[in-house]
């Protein structure tokens, strides 16, 4: 699958909404995304979804710094964490199917004070990154994340919280924000002053078609593999 840029035209298509600004919640997963760009159009996402992707590097998010809450970055190509240290309002992390490997990117995540729940392999063990083989892994998170609740799946006791309360809590996470007012597309008089030429309006429509059946077409592909895979595993 070839790759796609995050830009502002598939901000509006991914969202469905022609001001990016009033946009909270994106997902670019499958889409063949290799690197993070282009969100400070949509500076009001709390939750971002760029899992199944080409995604090797981190930088980029922090145009989101006072707003994301909820990032999904499975199955992706991602061995640091460094710049995760600029989203302080992060709440869910998931990192499942990944290449982190050294403890000392875990130091990274102490900067996050509401930091609830991690998912570095899912429940099962499956998707691991190689840090869960280290015996250290486990200890350091829950020791140094004091706010954290659900490690991999699991909840545990923290703070006199039971664990149905520690996954009401995680669930729930979601920033209550104020969203600006949509900006006017285009003023009133607009219509009346300006000559309009025909084929710069058919150009630009066809480029946004595109674009459109582009990812539609992405997003049965990214499909289409899943269900083959879950075809071969009822085989065996």
């Amino acid at each position: 699958m070839d790759n796609i840029e995050i830009d502002e035209a598939l901000i509006k298509i991914i969202s469905g909404q022609f001001d990016p600004g009033i946009v909270t919640k994106l997902s670019f997963n499958g889409l063949g995304v290799s690197r993070i760009q282009s969100l400070s159009c949509a500076p009001m996402v709390h939750t971002l979804d760029l899992s199944n992707n080409k995604i090797g590097s981190l930088n980029g998010l922090n145009a989101l710094t006072d707003t994301l809450v909820n990032l999904n970055l499975a199955h992706n190509s991602i061995s640091q964490l460094a710049p995760l240290k600029e989203l302080p309002k992060l709440q869910r992390l998931t990192l499942t199917g990944n290449y982190v490997s050294e403890l000392e990117e875990l130091w990274h995540l102490t900067s996050l004070p509401q930091l609830r729940a991690i998912h570095f392999q899912n429940h099962d063990g499956s998707a691991s990154n190689p840090i869960c083989d280290n015996p250290q892994y486990k200890n350091t998170l829950i020791n140094k994340l004091k706010t954290l609740i659900c490690l991999d799946g699991k909840y545990f006791l923290k703070g006199g919280l039971n664990p149905e309360d520690c996954k009401a809590l995680v669930e729930s996470a979601e920033l209550e924000i104020e969203l600006p007012p949509p900006k006017e597309w285009l003023p009133a008089s607009y219509w009346t002053t300006t000559s309009v030429d025909p084929k710069v309006v058919i150009n630009t429509q066809t480029e946004n078609d595109f674009k459109v059946r582009l990812v539609d077409t992405q997003k049965l592909a990214h499909r289409a593999d899943e269900l083959i895979e879950a075809a071969k595993k009822s085989l065996l």
